[in-house]
């Protein structure tokens, strides 16, 4: 559900949402960060009958944006936050405020039948026209994604038995092409349950006519499958599909730009699982402490890594070098409003740049011994 502060028709969309709700059992959300929508979905399932559940989970200093929905009892409810975040002075991007991580909770769906559920939203891409990058870690956050899929991976192995009925579902911001996809995957062993677009210019609010798709001229990167649900073995799926793709989805009041617009700018993922039948041919692979990992995945996301954290050393050094020199002028000039200000400044940043290298070599070293 397309959320951030600038979206389009947010209000009307999230109520048009809210009638789809009694057609699904468990629903997952990414971008929940209103307080207002958020009050919107939990009014709309306190009075469905019978009670629904609602499970909202907080981070950062606007939310992490991430929501859980049920017609089943939801229990063991957590969050794990990533420790890479991005960029803290990309002020414009947001990612950094969401505090983005994993929310974890177990879907009980009937007695003795629990579904562990996965919800994530990594960080986005900004890149301009990234189809044109020479390698595909010269993107500014190619980095911060790998290592944000790593944990994810590490989280869900981690937190999982090998024949367990498992649900991991988000906006991951790769597609299954991309190594950080393709590491995760073969990590915790999980089947996707469809292949198919979620992120193109055909949905009204990505057209190149707008501004902000023209500016960025994404075109040579779409269209995409940037959301993705994935699943254990002991879940048989009998049907999956990408959903809510209709540019007339919602209804707008007259006057508006619009005549009606889709309920996101991404597509939705829906599936139908049985969980009283083993599903065939996909018992879990990965054993514990020893997944099967294609070498070339490990050396592209290494690549990835090192490049990133090459890049956020020398951001790292410059702006040490600069809150110093800033320091240096207030003193000289005797401006310590201007240049004290600025020295603290960098220096905050700078921070926040060793926190996310601390994080990227953490990744590094995983995956160097695998």
């Amino acid at each position: 559900m397309w959320g951030v502060p600038i979206a389009s028709y947010a209000n009307e969309r999230i109520e048009s949402f809210c009638q789809h709700i009694s057609a699904y059992d468990i629903i997952l959300l990414q971008e929940v960060w209103k307080a207002s929508h958020e009050a919107t979905v939990r009014n709309a399932v306190e009075r469905m009958v019978p009670s629904w559940y609602c499970q909202t989970f907080r981070g950062g200093v606007v939310g992490m944006g991430l929501m859980i929905l049920s017609r089943y009892p939801l229990c063991n409810a957590t969050v794990v936050p990533y420790s890479v975040m991005g960029r803290s002075y990309a002020v414009h991007h947001g990612d950094y405020f969401s505090g983005k991580g994993v929310a974890i909770c177990d879907v009980i769906v009937g007695e003795g039948i629990v579904v562990k559920v996965f919800t994530t939203h990594t960080h986005a891409c900004y890149e301009k026209v990234m189809g044109r990058l020479t390698h595909p870690e010269q993107e500014a956050y190619a980095a911060v994604r790998t290592a944000q899929m790593l944990q994810l991976a590490q989280t869900v192995v981690r937190c999982t038995r090998p024949g367990e009925a498992v649900i991991v579902a988000g906006d991951f911001n790769c597609t299954p092409l991309m190594a950080p996809y393709q590491i995760f995957a073969e990590m915790t062993g999980l089947e996707a349950s469809c292949t198919g677009v979620t992120y193109t210019t055909e949905n009204a609010f990505n057209a190149m006519a707008t501004g902000y798709y023209k500016i960025l001229s994404m075109e040579e990167d779409l269209p995409a499958q940037l959301d993705h649900l994935l699943f254990s073995g002991a879940l048989h799926c009998v049907h999956s599909s990408v959903a809510f793709t209709s540019n007339e989805a919602v209804a707008l009041p007259a006057g508006s730009k619009m005549r009606a617009c889709p309920m996101s700018d991404h597509y939705g993922i829906e599936a139908v699982f049985d969980t009283s039948v083993q599903a065939p041919n996909l018992s879990m692979k990965r054993k514990k402490n020893s997944p099967i990992l294609s070498p070339s995945v490990v050396s592209e996301c290494l690549r990835i890594v090192r490049y990133g954290l090459r890049r956020d050393r020398t951001l790292y050094f410059r702006q040490l070098v600069g809150s110093g020199l800033s320091m240096v002028l207030a003193m000289w000039t005797g401006w310590i409003a201007i240049w004290g200000s600025l020295a603290v400044l960098l220096f905050l940043v700078a921070l926040t740049l060793r926190s996310e290298i601390r994080g990227l070599e953490q990744s590094e070293d995983v995956l160097r011994n695998m």
